[in-house]
């Protein structure tokens, strides 16, 4: 008896759907320069955690300027909190654009 064969569509996970670039290196109509060029795009390094962008002095010196955006703009201000309140949480998203 053959091997039954899944009947399921195989789609790209939405994590890995930001990397276009990787589809593209299979391409043979693209010239040398254009391949090189997104080898190089695809080779940048983002940290995926905040210790890892505080290692590299470039992220660390990008932090500092979005924290300096958002404090020029007023997006925020430093209180206190409440008694029996939690504050709400954050996260750092490390992208290059």
């Amino acid at each position: 008896v053959p091997p039954r064969r899944s009947s399921r569509i195989q789609r790209t996970p939405p994590w890995m759907e930001d990397y276009a670039v990787n589809f593209s290196l299979c391409q043979p109509s693209l010239d040398a320069t254009h391949l090189t060029f997104m080898a190089k795009v695809d080779s940048v390094l983002e940290p995926t955690t905040y210790y890892e962008a505080s290692q590299d002095p470039k992220w660390v010196a990008a932090m500092n300027d979005e924290l300096d955006a958002l404090h020029r703009t007023g997006t925020w201000e430093i209180t206190e909190l409440p008694k029996g309140e939690r504050p709400i949480g954050c996260r750092w998203i490390f992208k290059c654009k």
